[in-house]
């Protein structure tokens, strides 16, 4: 396939001119640093990284920079200078990164926004808000490749690498350094109108054989303020409204082929292609249109290969650029970390329909709902009002059916209108905020057969967050609510799903009511905890899910009827000592009860983290889990007793910075039947044979034994009666990646996945006294001669009864791959080229 992407930016806007306040050096104190700016004066400076042009001889050198790890406040193992100036439509930056011994610098060219795997780093990030919460930066390594992203408060250990900005650079080396030179259109940032305006500003550098990161101004460690502690860049007047249009049209082709089968007209090859266009125009300094009409997603990396044996929904993390990039903005936090308000996976997912084959009968379903508009509107005010609006329309997808020489259709997925609304206020200086959200998902069908689908599902959200003292204490809560409606089927159908089971037999405080056409419910949370700049943190909260409660129309919830408390409290020492960086230490608690105050879950874990002065890192988790009544393992029978068992999880990684780096994950778990445990290992390595060419590749092979294994269910709802299995599976999974990086705009990307896990059930039991003590007289085991399999089929004969049911053993293949050729041929400007394959046969045996 061939994907052109051209943008267009149309830059109306006036000048920014930084003047560099000098100061003497002083290491000791957290205090911010202050820039103050003026507007350039000569000609702007060619951007090739090699600093000759006159311009720059107008700001002196603005330096002593602190080492922020591995020593906080510490002085740097080499010194760095900065340089900023602006003109009508940019900004521009100067770093230099000195070195004694040049030799020694860690140039890497690789993937765009691939922070640490380009080896040494310069970059500069830019609060132009000023709300002390968002964050624009700007990083470029010693190889030259370009890493922007979106920084928060709140995940600024994981930012949002989605952004991509369209900013020019330029790297050089010579006798004394490297140097980094770089243009920012001020269209690729937002600010508010006033007059006068005070920046926040932080810069950095990362000096890899060190794994060493040196600041401008200095940012505690253990901070959860981390944007409030940027330094500031004072002096910018009078700047003008942006005017931003950027278009980027594609073209799509593709061929599929499926091995031909006979009669069947819906295999074989077949060429199909398409058009779309994704772009952005600004509102405004302060808000940016985004919009795509039938986007392109074919350069996205395929989602792994799961074998999923659970009554739960597969979580996939979102891949898709649109709906990433500035994600935080529609993020809600609900208290749990399994619920999501707002899951962007809904949007194009499969059709929730497919036409049954038979004998003489082919059906073909799309995998995917096409998405013919996406828009969002974002952004923020000077007064701390962030506002974040999606509104997306998905098509109507048909399954096609060939039966007796002719075609027929049938709707698979109706025309869908999902919306999503996030606003914020920011008080206090960015120390309280409150918010709300609202989503709403309307879909548009006659046809009975879709029925089980609601036709309108709404929720509602308010959130609040309070700090105090420094931002080293904070208060948050939130509450929220659904409402979803649609035919009795549909409703009917959500009361019996996973994540509820108003089925139940034995759930009394429970109801199935077939006559529903309307179901609600609501969720919050309320926490409180001690964060800050401090090496004691500690935390509590407690959340809950009505059993009504539904977000999975445009959100993703495992399960409602619940009520938990989770509690933490940790340890964290960042200064070095003999044989260690850094460690951490946390003690949680995690328990949970149903409505009807019956434990449902219950953990304790320990926590460490390591890194070593070889900079090799270490984690290990310690988690025991109480016995507890699980109420959706029977898959809406009677709840059953689970026994306490024990998990481990442990990762050990190399110095990455070498150009041969290994990585070992390790889980383990056992259990007290007597047959029941799990055990995986996951080597990983990636070799680095030039400054341009890697290959990395993770190795994942698990043995999981499982007593109690959900095989089927016999009898009524009111007497249920459930068939368990006793499981033997394996499971192997591949993951290599190489890149060959020619240029910092020009690159080739591989990707492969194969994957197999296989299953045998060696036992089968039956659920006769689900809540006794003793593990094996909650079933009746079946010996050997009362398991028949013939032609496929299992009977289980105890007495008079006897229980028939399809051979559950498995073996699942898959292999996934992809090939990107990546040019940029100007920024901002790229063409890709993606080769996509996927093979996939699962099997009952």
């Amino acid at each position: 396939m061939i994907l052109p992407r051209l943008i267009i930016s149309l830059l109306l806007a006036e000048t920014i001119v930084f003047t560099p306040h000098v100061r003497s050096q002083d290491t000791t104190g957290y205090h911010k640093r202050i820039y103050v700016t003026k507007r350039l004066q000569s000609a702007p400076p060619r951007i090739d990284g090699k600093y000759n042009d006159a311009c720059w001889d107008e700001v002196p050198w603005s330096q002593w920079y602190v080492q922020h790890m591995p020593v906080e406040g510490g002085t740097p193992s080499e010194k760095t200078r900065l340089k900023v100036l602006y003109d009508n439509r940019n900004m521009y930056v100067l770093i230099r990164a000195y070195e004694q011994d040049p030799s020694k610098i860690r140039r890497f060219i690789c993937q765009r926004d691939a922070l640490f795997e380009g080896g040494d780093i310069v970059g500069i990030n830019f609060d132009s808000y000023n709300d002390h919460k968002t964050g624009f930066e700007f990083d470029v390594t010693a190889g030259g490749t370009q890493v922007d992203l979106l920084l928060n408060n709140v995940n600024y250990m994981n930012p949002d690498f989605n952004w991509n900005a369209v900013w020019y650079s330029g790297v050089s080396v010579d006798d004394s350094g490297w140097c980094a030179e770089m243009r920012i259109p001020l269209s690729q940032l937002r600010y508010s109108s006033d007059s006068v305006q005070v920046w926040g500003m932080h810069a950095w550098r990362w000096i890899s054989r060190n794994m060493e990161e040196d600041q401008w101004s200095l940012i505690p460690r253990n901070t959860n303020a981390f944007i409030h502690n940027f330094g500031q860049l004072q002096g910018i007047r009078n700047l003008p409204r942006n005017r931003r249009v950027e278009i980027m049209p594609y073209a799509l082709g593709s061929l599929r082929t499926n091995k031909p089968a006979e009669g069947n007209p819906f295999t074989g090859s077949s060429w199909s292609g398409t058009f779309g266009a994704d772009g952005k125009i600004g509102i405004g300094s302060n808000f940016t249109f985004d919009y795509t009409f039938n986007p392109d997603f074919g350069q996205v990396e395929a989602d792994p290969s799961v074998m999923n044996l659970t009554a739960f929904e597969t979580f996939y993390e979102e891949k898709r650029p649109f709906f990433l990039e500035g994600k935080n903005i529609l993020s809600f936090e609900t208290g749990s970390d399994e619920d999501l308000v707002f899951y962007s996976r809904r949007i194009g997912s499969a059709p929730p329909y497919a036409a049954p084959s038979d004998s003489g009968i082919f059906t073909e379903t799309p995998g995917n709902t096409s998405i013919l508009d996406a828009l969002k509107i974002s952004g923020k005010t000077a007064n701390g009002l962030s506002l974040g609006i999606l509104q997306s329309f998905t098509s109507p997808e048909y399954s096609s059916i060939f039966s007796g020489g002719q075609y027929s259709y049938r709707m698979a997925s109706p025309p869908t209108n999902y919306f999503v609304g996030r606003i914020q206020k920011d008080f206090q200086k960015g120390n309280t905020s409150i918010g709300g959200i609202l989503t709403s998902v309307n879909r548009f069908f006659s046809q009975q057969h879709l029925d089980f689908l609601p036709k309108q599902a709404y929720t509602g959200g308010l959130d609040f967050i309070h700090y105090w003292k420094e931002r080293e204490y904070f208060v948050t809560a939130n509450f929220v609510a659904s409402y979803i409606s649609g035919s009795q089927e549909a409703m009917l159908r959500l009361q019996r799903s996973s994540a509820r089971y108003f089925q139940r037999p034995d759930a009394n405080h429970l109801a199935l009511d077939s006559s529903l056409s309307v179901l609600s419910g609501t969720g919050g949370m309320i926490g409180i905890g001690k964060e800050g700049n401090s090496k004691l943190i500690a935390g509590q909260r407690i959340y809950w899910r009505s059993p009504g409660l539904d977000l999975n129309d445009i959100g993703y919830m495992r399960e409602a009827d619940v009520i938990g408390s989770q509690s933490m409290a940790g340890y964290r020492e960042t200064k070095p000592g003999k044989i260690l960086r850094s460690y951490s230490v946390t003690l949680s608690l995690d328990c949970a009860w149903d409505f009807a105050g019956v434990p449902v879950r219950g953990r304790s874990e320990i926590e460490t983290q390591f890194v070593f002065n070889n900079k090799w890192t270490a984690q290990l988790h310690l988690n025991r889990f109480f016995s507890a009544i699980d109420n959706r393992l029977l898959r809406g029978g009677y709840a059953l007793k689970t026994d306490p068992y024990y998990l481990v999880f442990a990762t050990a990684q190399t110095d990455d910075s070498r150009n041969l780096a290994f990585n070992l994950q390790y889980n383990g778990a056992w259990y007290t039947d007597g047959f029941s445990s799990r055990q995986r290992f996951a080597p990983g390595l990636r070799i680095r044979f030039s400054p341009q060419f890697s290959i990395s590749s993770q190795i994942n092979y698990e043995e999981n034994q499982n007593a109690i294994q959900y095989v089927t269910s016999f009898g009524s709802e009111q007497h249920p009666i459930a068939l368990l299995g006793a499981l033997k599976q394996k499971t192997l999974g591949i993951t290599i990646r190489t890149g060959f990086y020619f240029t910092p705009d020009f690159s080739l990307q591989y990707y492969g996945s194969p994957f197999i896990s296989t299953g045998r059930f060696v036992a089968f039991r039956e659920v006769t006294d689900p809540l006794n003590d003793s593990f094996n007289q909650r079933f009746y085991l079946y010996r050997d001669n009362e398991t028949i399999m013939t032609d496929g089929t299992y009977t289980l004969t105890h007495g008079s009864t006897s229980y028939s049911f399809p051979n559950p053993d498995f073996t699942m293949l898959e292999f996934r791959s992809n090939f990107v050729a990546r040019w940029e041929y100007k920024p901002g400007s790229v063409f890709y080229f993606v080769w996509t394959h996927q093979r996939n046969d699962f099997r009952n045996i």
